[in-house]
Order: C-alpha cells, then sequence, then structure tokens
C-alpha cells in the first residue's frame, strides 16, 4: 500500500519509508545495480532502503484497506480502498493541478473506477522538489481509472480530466516526470485557453520504454475514444472511451508489455479523428 522512488541526489522519496521482516516487497531496478538489505543502519524492527536506482513497494502496514480522514479534518473525504480485495495493483507518482494551481500539501489524490468505486488515495506531499501524491492503485487488467482531487484550502473535490489505464506491476509517473492529474474548468484548465479544434500532441516521452502521457485537446464536449494500434491494425490498449468536457485531457498508456516497435494512437471524437504514432523502444 506504499512505495518509493531512489532519486540521484536526494536518496529514496515516496511513502514507503522502511523495508519491515517478514513482509514482501517488489524491487524495479532501473540498471543493472546491487540492492543491499538490510543496509549499515543500526539493528532494529526495520530497515531503512538502502541506495539503489530502484523503486520499491510493498505493504506499508498491516491494515489491508486505505482510509483517508480523521478528527484532524472533519470535512476530509473518507474515502477508502480495501486492498485485500484486488489481486493486482500498480504504483502511480501523480503531479495534481487545481484551475487555480498546483494541488497544495495535504490536499488528496483518489483513483477510481467506472462506477465511482475508490481505488486509491494518497495525499499530496513535498518530494523532489515537486508537490506529489505517491498514489497504489488496485484494480483488473483492462480497467480505466478515473480521478478526483481533494482542495483542502477550498474544501471542494474536483473531477480530473485525466484517465488511466491500468496496467498490473505498471508505474505511471516518476519523481522526475509525474503522471499530470488535472482538473478542468469549462473555459480553461490552469490558464490555458480551450482548443479551437480537435488537437492530438505528440506522446511524451518518445521514444519510451515505460509509461508515456498523450495529451489531447477537445474544442466541445462529446464521446472519446483513444485507442493504441501495433502496425498489422490490432488493438492493443483502449486509454479512454467516455463522455468528456472540453477542455485538455491527459491518459496514460503503460508500454511495459508492449514489444518494441512502431504503434499508431488514434483520438476520435464525434466525427472527427486525430493519429500519431509512438515508439517502443528497449
Amino acid at each position: 500500500t506504499a512505495f518509493a522512488q531512489c532519486v540521484s541526489g536526494a536518496g529514496w522519496v515516496g511513502s514507503l519509508a522502511t523495508l519491515d521482516p517478514g513482509k514482501g516487497y517488489l524491487v524495479r531496478l532501473a540498471a543493472a545495480a546491487t540492492f543491499t538489505y538490510p543496509n549499515a543502519a543500526p539493528p532494529g524492527p526495520a530497515a531503512t532502503l538502502a541506495s539503489a536506482d530502484a523503486a520499491a513497494d510493498g505493504d506499508a502496514g498491516t491494515d489491508a484497506s486505505i482510509t483517508t480522514g480523521g478528527a484532524a479534518a472533519a470535512t476530509r473525504p473518507s474515502w477508502t480502498v480495501n486492498a485485500a480485495a484486488f489481486e493486482h495493483s500498480m504504483s502511480v507518482v501523480a503531479e495534481a493541478r487545481l484551475a487555480s494551481g498546483p494541488a497544495s500539501v495535504g490536499a488528496l489524490v483518489g483513483a477510481f473506477d467506472a462506477t465511482g468505486a475508490v481505488r486509491g488515495v494518497a495525499s499530496v506531499q513535498a518530494a523532489g522538489g515537486r508537490l506529489l501524491a505517491f498514489l497504489t492503485a488496485y484494480g483488473a487488467p483492462g480497467e480505466t481509472l478515473a480521478f478526483r482531487v481533494w482542495d483542502p484550502a477550498a474544501d471542494s473535490v474536483h473531477a480530473a480530466t485525466t484517465t488511466l489505464a491500468f496496467a498490473p506491476n505498471g508505474i505511471a509517473g516518476s519523481v522526475a516526470a509525474p503522471f499530470a492529474v488535472r482538473t478542468a474548468s469549462a473555459t480553461a484548465i490552469a490558464g490555458e485557453p480551450l482548443p479551437l479544434a480537435l488537437t492530438l500532441e505528440r506522446n511524451r516521452p518518445n521514444p519510451f520504454a515505460g509509461t508515456t502521457t498523450i495529451r489531447f485537446g477537445l474544442p466541445e464536449a462529446g464521446h472519446v475514444r483513444v485507442v493504441v494500434f501495433d502496425l498489422m491494425g490490432r488493438e492493443v490498449a483502449r486509454l479512454a472511451d467516455r463522455a468528456m468536457e472540453p477542455g485538455w485531457h491527459t491518459v496514460a498508456l503503460d508500454g511495459a508489455t508492449l514489444p518494441s516497435g512502431v504503434y499508431v494512437y488514434r483520438l476520435q471524437a464525434g466525427r472527427d479523428v486525430r493519429t500519431a504514432r509512438m515508439v517502443v523502444a528497449r
């Protein structure tokens, strides 16, 4: 229910502070390296994470559910997810942005399925010179997650335009390049004007080996599909298939399971279609 990433010059950053004996952890190395456990810290019930270019995630406590709320913030949403009910999870390093600017420390970022059930929640914290939420999301392959942001300053919840295709053991975003969770008004997102026509931007990064982000703009509300195909025309991922409001939107693709090669992503809003190419390189 927590994870951390090792950032060069800053050490381990995230919601997982220790590795506890007897618990299971998944460690991903970005390159060939030696991961030492325990490290040279004094003996105790838990050892701090040793330095390595890696990401680690696991159970941060004995409670199988994740809950927000409490007496210190009575109006805070009580978003709860039962982690033990799901076989799969993925890690999301999110940077939430409201129409008024970045979400502040203490804001909440929640992930939700198509029925509105909570699939993950995390508080925004200062990390790596940014304001980030380290969120563990739970779900099943092929599901699309939507996001909401609770703003403590205004005591209000904002629906995000961002969606994410759930990928078991996937990673969306990093401390250096976080996954963007943006909310929208009817006129602009973070000070940006509405697009005058359907707009599809190049995915970033490109080429990529892990997660890439696709940003697109809608001049008007409507049903939107974002689909990724291989060069044989076979659908390999459906990143969005729902009604959306006008403005700028972001979806993410986890390419960890895709073979290296060229892919085509297609944005359709009504009868209007835009396409572009992306490259998976390992």
